[in-house]
């Protein structure tokens, strides 16, 4: 899914979706109280046996990168600190039954819902929001203009190896970052929307963040499918 900014000279509307994120009870009560949310990380994903929740593959993207004076062959995986919260376009019994609930939370303006997130989140960077797209293989191929002067980074002097490591890196994670969003086509039955907030450091073994966000209802509201 590529990112478009677009200006226009004509009045146009664009439909956001109305995502939904599957709670036990317990847990969108708490939400409606106090704004108490947990927010897991790639890690977690990752580590969670529940087939429909968990996925080995979470937070590592497999790509090729053509740039005018390179092509990348990219295995990676997500190095900073991120949380990231999945919800779904769909309201179903059926996805219900997957996650083993019948309760959640509708999130009616979901960049108003970032935003208030993002406030609680200590270190904030940035993050971003969208539907997941689903592929038998999950091997994407990013065309860019920018390319990265290798010369120039390696006859800089006063630069040590590290740093241009650091910069060719970072080029990298600019440019697979939307990969992120892409999942293996067996989890297309949840129609994924996406939230992804970047935290200052790095991925650790961390979980999850518990975070109170009261602020945060407004744009909300709890649904019972029993």
């Amino acid at each position: 899914m590529n990112m478009i900014s677009t200006v226009f000279t004509r009045p146009w509307t664009v439909r956001s979706a109305s995502v939904f994120r599957y709670l036990d009870e317990q847990y969108a009560d708490a939400f409606f109280t106090d704004g108490s949310l947990r927010i897991p990380t790639f890690q977690r994903f990752r580590n969670n046996p529940d087939e429909e929740i968990g996925d080995p593959y979470e937070g590592r993207v497999a790509a090729s990168i053509s740039a005018p004076n390179a092509n990348w062959q990219v295995m990676a995986m997500n190095g900073q600190r991120a949380y990231v919260l999945s919800t779904s376009t769909i309201e179903s019994r059926e996805l219900h039954g997957r996650f083993v609930t019948n309760f959640g939370i509708r999130i009616q303006n979901s960049i108003a819902f970032a935003n208030a997130i993002s406030s609680h989140l200590p270190g904030f960077l940035g993050g971003m929001e969208g539907l997941c797209s689903y592929h038998d293989k999950p091997h994407a191929t990013v065309h860019t203009s920018r390319g990265l002067d290798f010369e120039r980074l390696l006859n800089e002097t006063k630069e040590s190896e590290v740093d241009v490591g650091e910069k060719i890196d970072r080029y990298v994670a600019e440019h697979v970052r939307d990969l992120l969003f892409i999942k293996r086509a067996q989890y297309a039955h949840q129609s994924e929307y996406r939230f992804i907030w970047y935290c200052n450091g790095y991925e650790t073994n961390e979980q999850y963040i518990d975070i109170k966000c009261p602020e945060a209802r407004r744009f909300c509201e709890k649904v019972d499918l029993k």
